[in-house]
């Protein structure tokens, strides 16, 4: 169990994947710019898998690679059923998907499988860690 300092750096890396995804199902409900929502998806993402890695007692690398914090989790990521094919895909969003030249139509078809596994993974998250 995470020590009380520790307890709260998780919330609040919970917190700020939360406040991501929000963001990121008001552009997909309102049919805003399909990268901006994928972006802050993998935001979502990459700030839910650092919480985990902190409530584990982990230490929590300075990268925005979904793959790479799945892979850090080990047996402990089991229950977020994702799979590291959909998250190398999605890890792209970090960067390329804000610049000109980024497929657009990628990101359109994209954004709500990914707003999906963002909410399942919030939901596990938050159960995991007791929130």
């Amino acid at each position: 169990m995470a020590s009380n300092a520790a307890g709260d750096e998780v919330q609040a890396w919970v917190a700020k994947g939360s406040d991501d995804l929000l963001a990121a199902n008001l552009i997909a409900r309102g049919h805003g710019p399909s990268t901006v929502g994928c972006y802050l998806c993998q935001q979502a993402m990459e700030k839910l898998l650092k919480a985990m890695l902190v409530h584990l007692g982990r230490a929590v690398p300075r990268t925005h690679d979904l793959v790479d914090l799945h892979r850090r989790l080990g047996a402990d990521a089991g229950p977020f059923g994702l799979s590291a094919e959909e998250l190398r895909g999605w890890t792209v969003y970090a960067t390329a998907g804000r610049y000109p030249g980024f497929p657009d139509p990628q990101a359109d078809a994209d954004l709500q499988r990914m707003v999906a596994c963002a909410t399942d993974l919030l939901a596990a998250v938050r159960v995991a860690v007791g929130m």
